[in-house]
């Protein structure tokens, strides 16, 4: 007789669970914060890189990312570059 190997099963990834409500909740920002946002923690991109795309100087997403108020989200880091990252592995 064969034995069948057990199926291996892929490991559930928690962030398909958040998507929908990441979704909508980034679908309640302003466009003009909305979008360095999702350039930053959602593609990668640095301010200088977000600056380019959307035709500003970096200072001036820098600006927006520290400034659009208490309950912002925490876009890219001091170095430049983004720290989504860094907070998802925790370091």
């Amino acid at each position: 007789m064969i034995e069948m190997a057990e199926p291996v099963s892929q490991p559930h990834d928690p962030w398909l669970d958040l998507q929908p409500l990441l979704d909508q909740e980034l679908s309640r920002l302003p466009e003009k914060y909305r979008v360095p946002i999702v350039l930053c923690d959602l593609e990668g991109l640095t301010y200088a890189q977000i600056g380019l795309v959307l035709g500003v100087p970096a200072g001036t997403v820098k600006f927006v990312a520290k400034n659009s108020g208490p309950d912002a989200t925490p876009m890219c880091g001091a170095s430049s570059s983004c720290c989504s990252r860094a907070r998802a592995t925790g370091s």
